[in-house]
């Protein structure tokens, strides 16, 4: 390689490592020799000299969540401008399966973890403490945790949320929540939001006016024509994600219902799709890159020995749509 680009061998090695020091006539003419004779640097035989894989490994419990997809990108890129290649594994909401990865993605030799969206069992934070692998939690702030998160308030959204609803005159208000095998802290925390707004404002929080439902866009439809077969009807649906909106609303269409005008909806978690609907909807956007980017960040400081903090609280964003009727 060296013979074939006329440069030294400390130079081949300078530009495969992305050193700054290599003047950039030179790089150029360095990656057209690797081009050439198709070499592929022997990332094993690295790891081995270095005691670095340069590979992060990364957890996630489904794709078909975009803000999980979105915090994924960002984390990538982030990796990805460091030399650092990502390594996605995905636990399908099951705690053995994600523990299992976990252990094989250590086996593989994985200088760290990041774990996304997923309420982790306590054997696989102390599995991965007890190897020093280190690590991060994604999506919830993880208050009175000694172990690394970088997250949101779910339990302070969903009060935002539902408190801007009430701002808007409505006082018969129902929420819609994420449940099933699926159910977690988060959803016990932004059931906790919406009860805060209601109480705050001396309004009763009875059994009735909760519908915890399995995540998917089907439960939205299932919990619509469940409410509207009431005979006393809301003026809002309070919806704890935005899947479960997307099916609310295609319910109301179907059967006829106008929003805002017969009743108003929210979501939560701000998928872009939310913006680009019939009606768009009013929804919290969760901060999914700046998640994706701290923790590849925090992470990249820990293997470079710079200083860090481990816990990390950023803030959602209330969207406005068209989907809230003003009553006062």
């Amino acid at each position: 390689m060296a013979a074939h680009s006329n440069v030294s061998t400390a130079t081949v090695s300078r530009c495969l490592s992305k050193s700054e020091l290599v003047r950039p006539e030179v790089k150029l003419r360095v990656e057209a020799s690797i081009l050439e004779l198709g070499y592929v640097l022997d990332g094993a035989a690295k790891a081995l000299k270095t005691d670095k894989s340069e590979t992060i490994g990364v957890i996630v419990p489904t794709l078909e969540i975009s803000s999980f997809a979105s915090a994924i990108q960002a984390l990538e890129k982030t990796l990805s401008d460091a030399n650092y290649t990502t390594v996605l594994a995905v636990s399908d909401f099951d705690t053995e399966k994600e523990l299992r990865l976990a252990r094989n993605l250590a086996q593989q030799g994985v200088d760290a973890i990041i774990l996304i969206g997923q309420e982790n069992d306590d054997r696989l934070v102390m599995f991965l403490e007890n190897i020093q692998m280190p690590h991060v939690s994604l999506w919830d702030v993880g208050k009175g945790s000694k172990y690394p998160h970088i997250g949101f308030d779910n339990r302070e959204g969903l009060r935002q949320i539902t408190q801007y609803v009430l701002d808007h005159g409505h006082t018969d208000v129902v929420l819609v929540l994420g449940g099933g095998p699926h159910a977690n802290a988060r959803t016990k925390q932004r059931r906790a939001g919406f009860e805060d707004a209601m109480t705050s404002r001396g309004l009763p929080v009875s059994p009735g006016i909760i519908y915890e439902m399995p995540y998917n866009p089907f439960s939205g439809k299932i919990a619509l024509e469940r409410i509207w077969g009431l005979s006393s009807k809301p003026t809002a649906i309070v919806c704890a994600s935005d899947i479960l909106a997307l099916g609310v609303l295609r319910a109301c269409k179907e059967i006829g219902i106008s929003i805002p005008n017969d009743v108003s909806i929210t979501g939560f978690d701000g998928l872009n799709i939310m913006a680009d609907l019939w009606v768009p909807v009013t929804s919290m956007s969760v901060p999914a890159r700046e998640m994706g980017e701290a923790a590849a960040t925090y992470l990249l400081n820990i293997l470079q020995n710079r200083p860090t903090k481990p816990l990390l609280e950023l803030n959602c964003k209330l969207i406005e749509g068209e989907s809230v009727k003003a009553l006062t």
